[in-house]
């Protein structure tokens, strides 16, 4: 599969990025103007090209051409709008972008800890469990512990999807903190502790998200 993004947003590319690694989905980002006649040079290639397209890319009656093409097209079309408010809009941007890539992202293949027939017949393929009690639902940013759902930050959920995504590898701190942009180690300490008192069993001596001597952290996850 072949996506095919066109956005200026560093935050929508940075979160596809990261849904994207461990796949076969193959992305190329176009944040220059894109002109809407291009895209059939894109699905003349191949069916399997699918296209997620920020509106805040259009230019004149772009929009009304992509809605066309989107209701003729056998190829995938997503459209959102970046145009960000506030911390829920992001959130909710976010939250579509995930549910309505799913079959291009197939971010069930890196739910190792599942047998697979239970990948299959999951009906929410977003779950990645961190243990038996715990699980981590991307769809719904949140961590489900003992039947209790409890709500993530957009840098917590990043924190976990970059960890997960390098299970059972030492990331050292500054990469993290470039990972997160962040600009100070304290503020990385600190997102740290409020996910690790989401996650763990006990916080002062976490079994999931470890320091590894004192360079980094690794998220620890059994087979």
């Amino acid at each position: 599969m072949n996506l095919l993004v066109v956005s200026q947003c560093e935050l929508l590319i940075s979160l596809l990025d990261e849904l994207l690694k461990n796949t076969k989905v193959k992305m190329k980002v176009i944040k220059s103007t894109f002109e809407f006649d291009d895209a059939y040079t894109y699905t003349a290639r191949s069916d399997s090209f699918a296209f997620i397209i920020d509106i805040q890319s259009f230019q004149g009656e772009d929009e009304i051409d992509w809605i066309h093409f989107k209701r003729i097209s056998r190829n995938t079309v997503l459209l959102v709008d970046t145009k960000y408010q506030n911390p829920e809009e992001i959130l909710k941007v976010q939250q579509a972008v995930i549910y309505l890539s799913n079959p291009l992202l197939s971010i069930g293949n890196i739910n190792s800890n599942k047998p697979q027939n239970e990948i299959k017949n999951d009906k929410n393929s977003l779950d990645l469990y961190l243990n038996d009690e715990v699980k981590f639902d991307v769809f719904d940013l949140c961590i489900v512990k003992n039947g209790e759902k409890i709500p993530l930050t957009n840098l917590e959920t990043k924190i976990l999807l970059f960890l997960y995504k390098n299970l059972n590898k030492v990331i050292e701190t500054d990469v993290l903190m470039e990972k997160l942009e962040l600009s100070t180690i304290t503020s990385l300490y600190v997102h740290i502790k409020n996910l690790r008192n989401k996650i763990e069993k006990n916080p002062k001596s976490p079994g999931i998200l470890r320091t590894a001597n004192k360079k980094g952290y690794m998220l620890l996850i059994n087979p």
